[in-house]
């Protein structure tokens, strides 16, 4: 058992953190009027909205050892109109 503040003999990649899930998609819908074209676009990241933890911390010393303390980003959109002519 080693003493506090010092590293046992634990191997390489021993704390492994939370996975990592991520789902993006576009939407995308065309519209055609004489010589001018109109184009809607949404995107939505993280569409499912699913909670992905950071990395624990790895600071032996520290009180948040082995926690993950933050979260990567939520859900967000993204809209957008292109006119051609």
């Amino acid at each position: 058992m080693p003493t506090l503040g010092h590293q046992g003999n634990g191997g390489r990649n021993t704390y492994i953190g939370p996975g990592f899930a991520n789902v993006n998609t576009q939407f995308a819908k065309g519209f055609e009027f004489d010589r001018f074209g109109l184009e809607f676009r949404a995107d939505v990241f993280n569409i499912f909205n699913r909670v992905n933890l950071t990395q624990p911390d790895s600071d032996m010393s520290s009180g948040t050892f082995g926690f993950s303390t933050g979260q990567n980003l939520p859900r967000s959109e993204q809209f957008g109109l292109h006119l051609s002519f």
